[in-house]
Formats: C-alpha cells, sequence, structure tokens
C-alpha cells in the first residue's frame, strides 16, 4: 500500500523550549516540535516525516500527536509531513519514495561579500539543471535579475 495523505487534516506544529532560564525566558534553539493532526482514518497508524526523512511512528490507530527531532538551521523552513499507513506496514520507512517531492521545496541563501570588484548595479540571475544534471542556461529561476546590493553602500559597508 504505503503512504496515504488523504484525509488527513489540520496539521500543526509547536515549538517545545528547550528549557528555562532562571529568569524566565525560554532557550531559543527550539530541537524538539509537538505534531498534532486530524483523521478521517480510524484503522492506521500515522509516520509523520521532517524534511523528507522518517521521524517514527504512532504507537497505535488512535494517536493524533507526536513529538519530533527538528533541525536547529537558524532560518530554514522545516517541511513536517504527517502520513496514513497500515499496521502491517507502520515501521516501514518510506522516505524514499518522498524523494522527488524534496526538490524545490527549499530556500537558498546566498551570502557575498562586498568588494571592490562588483559594481554597486550588480545582479545576479539563478539557474538549476532540476535534477536533470544539465543546467538550462536560457530559463533562470528568477523572474527578474536580483540586485546584488539592494542598498547603496561603499565596500566597507558604510552609507
Amino acid at each position: 500500500m504505503s503512504l496515504i495523505s488523504s484525509g488527513i487534516a489540520k496539521v500543526r506544529v509547536f515549538e517545545l523550549s528547550g528549557g528555562i532560564w532562571s529568569e524566565g525566558r525560554s532557550v531559543a534553539e527550539v530541537r524538539t516540535a509537538l505534531v498534532k493532526w486530524r483523521s478521517a482514518w480510524s484503522d492506521k497508524f500515522y509516520q509523520v516525516y521532517v524534511n523528507g526523512r522518517y521521524a517514527g511512528t504512532t504507537l497505535g490507530a488512535a494517536q493524533r500527536q507526536m513529538i519530533v527531532q527538528v533541525p536547529t538551521f537558524s532560518g530554514t523552513p522545516v517541511r513536517i509531513e504527517v502520513f496514513a499507513v497500515s499496521a502491517a506496514e507502520a515501521e516501514t520507512d518510506f522516505s524514499s519514495e518522498l524523494e522527488s517531492s524534496r526538490y524545490n521545496t527549499g530556500r537558498v541563501k546566498i551570502k557575498l561579500l562586498r568588494s571592490q570588484e562588483l559594481p554597486i548595479d550588480a545582479t545576479v540571475e539563478i539557474y538549476f539543471d532540476n535534477g536533470s544534471g544539465e543546467i538550462d542556461y536560457n530559463n533562470s529561476l528568477n523572474v527578474s535579475p536580483i540586485r546584488i546590493w539592494p542598498v547603496c553602500r561603499t565596500s566597507q559597508g558604510l552609507g
């Protein structure tokens, strides 16, 4: 059978605090999250995947929440998916079936150091091979060129 995505709704993720500081603030680095969902299924187990990787399976068909480990990279989106599976397949890792859906779902952050070499009005275009192994330089991913320096500053960062 394999993964079933239909019938699962209202998937919600809540960050869990890594601890509390003495003055009452919570620890900023979140490493775990509580995932909750609703389901139309009454005879299925559930598997949770974080960024396409198997995170765990529920202990029974009635369970509708799970605590999972999440990456701690700041500013990076985390993709959490919940699927129903039959009891016979509850311990099977189906992450290989999710590989193709992981393309085009993330974000990329490019950092460039200011230097005397790049003009103030420099732009960049981003190209991708879309998993084919051959880059199409006729079609960029961005709709229009991206300005490298959105604010006019000197190479030392002064305005």
